[in-house]
């Protein structure tokens, strides 16, 4: 079955009137969405240089971490280090005072260690 179909003129003038609106629409937004897709590309490109700044920073911090770690311990080391050699100087020198005091001589050192 075959329908015929007539149309006006003017109905015809509507139909590509709206058709061109459409068109014109659609290409409207083609140009959108190739701004976006532009758009995109630059905050991904943005996004992997961060992304890699980070990752650099990370491993600065892990680098610096250690680093300071080993600081820590050396620091630690020298602080008991040191602690040891003050209880020693005071061992020795009150034990230098209580000879003294025995013997009844000055001690060899005049002031001390406290």
């Amino acid at each position: 079955m075959t329908r015929n179909v007539s149309l006006s003129c003017q109905q015809l003038e509507e139909i590509l009137r709206l058709k061109d609106a459409r068109i014109k629409d659609l290409e409207a937004k083609t140009g959108m969405v190739e701004e976006l897709q532009e758009s995109v590309r630059v905050l991904t490109a943005d996004l992997r240089q961060k992304t890699e700044e980070l990752e650099n920073m990370k491993a600065l911090v892990k680098v610096n971490k250690k680093k300071f770690d080993q600081d820590v311990s050396k620091l630690n080391k020298t602080l008991e280090e040191f602690s040891k050699n003050s209880s020693e100087m005071k061992l020795r020198d009150a034990q230098e005072q209580y000879l003294a005091k025995k013997t009844g001589r000055k001690p060899l050192r005049t002031k001390s260690f406290n």
